[in-house]
């Protein structure tokens, strides 16, 4: 509520005589100055995807004590269009993007009993968020609903406790275009394969919560450390409603149980100079059957490659453990799919990077990158993809390259060039991917653009 909030100290009189050694007293006088009621951003920008130029704008709007108890509210829109080329069409088309957040932030916690006072040392607070997302694309329109309740607390300046005893989420895709339907039904029956899921009518009941510990500062200067673990279980209460009278069969309900953990070291080797390593896990499976088979919801999913993952490969492409993906070229071929996702309910992964200065803002960065994703259970549709502890190591895939860093302190634009090292899925005799730099479109060097540090 406050933008400063110095402290300084004056002597008590005593007997109209200022002189503090008689009482040993002093005042202290808090001097707050209150932050502006309302605040407002906005943002322009645009992108140039197949020769089409995509405007976007975001607000925010933010209004502080709006009840008279110290309360945040923020709400914020987004509007975006963005071109996309048409391969049924063969031309370039727009796609729409809509989305609407409202935010309620109180400075407490909100629960029908007492909590002792010691407890507002750690800042305890509640959140109430409801957001809304519209996609519209030649493939298909989707939206996508969701509202959290959250309670939030600091146990210190590094470390915060995030639980979730409600989270609600409502996915429902309006319409799909036959050619991108005849596609997803060909992966979901040829690989088993769940993106339909994601185009389909869900209704997505949660509970979760969250530790995250991080002693590192935003430009990542400090020799510091960062875990974070995410535990979330959804779809309990499914039975007492899904075969209800008034329930629409059509909406589907999983029930789930997922545990992610994300562990990152920075050693500081010199004032600009570091070492730096990650750990990254996590599991997700199905506690009981959907229609015979165990499967969750397609975003709860887990998966690799990417700018903050294996760079060397697509993001979601990599994967699924040794199983290797296949698609009919045009000329009516089997060759390997690397355009689609490739979903997992094991994730293990890390990189490894030394970041040094280049000159005056300019960094640099060596990595490599390794991980993969597994199946759980035996998959007949995919063979090779279920995690089994006698053949994990040898199905880790390896990519390693260089970076370009412009840090500007309050900004970090970075540039990311991998390439694969060693391929897991690919034929026996083809697996060592360096082999292959340049031969092939595949086997060229993968560039990421982004904002901030890849970990």
């Amino acid at each position: 509520m406050f933008r400063f909030n110095p402290v300084t100290y004056r002597t008590v009189d005593a007997d109209g005589v200022a002189d503090s050694t008689d009482t040993g007293l002093l005042d202290a006088v808090v001097t707050a100055t209150p932050a502006p009621k309302f605040q407002e951003s906005t943002e322009f920008g645009g992108t140039y995807v197949s020769n089409l130029v995509g405007p976007f704008v975001n607000v925010r709007f933010k209004t502080r004590n709006p009840f008279g108890g110290a309360e945040v509210l923020e709400l914020s829109a987004r509007v975006g269009f963005e071109g996309q080329y048409n391969r049924a069409t063969a031309e370039s088309e727009y796609t729409t993007l809509f989305g609407a957040t409202a935010a309620l932030v109180l400075p407490q916690f909100l629960v029908p009993f007492r909590i002792s006072r010691d407890f507002s040392r750690y800042s305890p607070r509640t959140r109430f968020s409801l957001s809304d997302t519209y996609v519209s694309r030649p493939e298909y329109t989707r939206t996508n609903v969701e509202l959290t309740y959250d309670y939030i607390w600091q146990r210190s300046a590094f470390h915060q406790f995030v639980v979730s005893p409600v989270v609600q989420n409502v996915v429902n895709t309006t319409s799909i275009s036959a050619a991108f339907q005849q596609r997803l039904d060909t992966l979901r029956i040829r690989d088993g394969s769940p993106l339909y899921q994601s185009f389909r009518q869900i209704y997505e009941p949660s509970m979760a919560a969250s530790s995250l510990y991080n002693s590192n500062d935003f430009n990542e200067t400090r020799d510091a450390r960062y875990f974070r673990l995410f535990v979330e279980v959804g779809g309990l209460t499914r039975d007492v409603y899904r075969h209800a009278a008034w329930y629409d069969p059509a909406v589907a309900v999983y029930n789930f149980a997922k545990l992610t953990a994300d562990y990152r070291r920075y050693h500081k080797l010199s004032p600009n100079t570091f070492l730096a390593y990650r750990f990254n896990g996590g599991i997700v499976h199905a506690l009981t059957p959907t229609d015979g088979r165990y499967t969750v919801a397609y975003d709860k999913y887990v998966f690799a490659g990417g700018s903050n993952s294996v760079r060397a490969w697509k993001p979601r492409r990599l994967g699924i453990g040794g199983f290797s993906p296949t698609t009919i070229n045009d000329a009516g071929n089997v060759v390997r799919d690397y355009n689609s996702e490739q979903p997992g309910e094991l994730l293990l992964e890390g990189s490894v990077e030394y970041r040094f200065p280049v000159y005056s803002f300019v960094k640099g960065a060596l990595f490599t990158d390794y991980g993969n994703t597994w199946t759980i259970t035996a998959d007949p549709q995919r063979p090779g993809a279920q995690f089994k502890p006698g053949t994990f190591l040898q199905q880790f895939a390896v990519g390693s390259g260089v970076g370009v860093r412009l840090d500007f302190t309050f900004l970090i634009l970075r540039l990311d060039v991998a390439a694969k090292v060693y391929d897991p899925s690919a034929p026996a005799t083809e697996r060592w991917a360096i082999k292959r730099f340049y031969k092939d479109s595949e086997h060229e060097p993968a560039f990421n653009l982004g904002i901030g540090y890849p970990f």
